[in-house]
């Protein structure tokens, strides 16, 4: 094998590495961005809760199932 190929098949074993860690940043980077949103909305969800907002409304608004809202009122709200 001449040195040629062998820098063309290290090279091939390069773009392999980086086409992995490119989609492993992407996947991770969508995750994270999901975990965030849901986050986002569950600060969202308490803040209106201790407004007095009902849990009801509170999940309508949020997509939150109502079981959570409940469990999130119970959690964090005086009772």
């Amino acid at each position: 094998m001449t040195d040629i190929e062998k820098l063309l098949r290290g090279e091939g074993r390069e773009v392999d590495r980086l086409e992995g860690f490119k989609e492993s940043f992407k996947k991770g980077f969508i995750e994270g961005f999901k975990e965030g949103l849901r986050e986002g909305k569950e600060m969202v969800a308490i803040a209106a809760l201790k407004e007095g907002i009902s849990p009801e409304l509170v999940a309508e608004i949020t997509g939150i199932p109502i079981d959570k809202i409940k469990k999130m009122a119970s959690a964090h709200l005086p009772q």
